[in-house]
């Protein structure tokens, strides 16, 4: 029910969810994708920061959307305890 009657829709933040959890399972179940798993480079861990071991912050797309992402990031920063998820989208893929 998060995007009902929406073809582009987005989540993204802080889940404090690791990719098995029931919060993190209910967006893929409900057919959205997991935007680092399509188009992400290695493990993707954002927490902590410093000596990051755990991937809880998402981006979560509904499929039409998900194919407009092109790239992802997580660069190393301390500016917060979480690592930031950076996720460029190329609006002419959208239909």
């Amino acid at each position: 029910k998060l995007a009902e009657g929406s073809e582009l829709a987005r989540s993204m933040g802080d889940m404090n969810a690791l990719p098995a959890e029931p919060a993190v399972q209910a967006f893929l179940a409900a057919g959205w994708g997991d935007v680092w798993t399509k188009r992400g480079e290695g493990p993707g861990w954002t927490f902590p920061s410093d000596y990051p071991a755990s991937r809880i912050d998402y981006i979560f797309a509904t499929p039409a959307l998900a194919e407009a992402f092109v790239s992802i990031e997580v660069p190393r920063t301390l500016a917060s305890d979480h690592r930031p998820v950076i996720a460029e989208i190329d609006l002419t893929r959208l239909p």
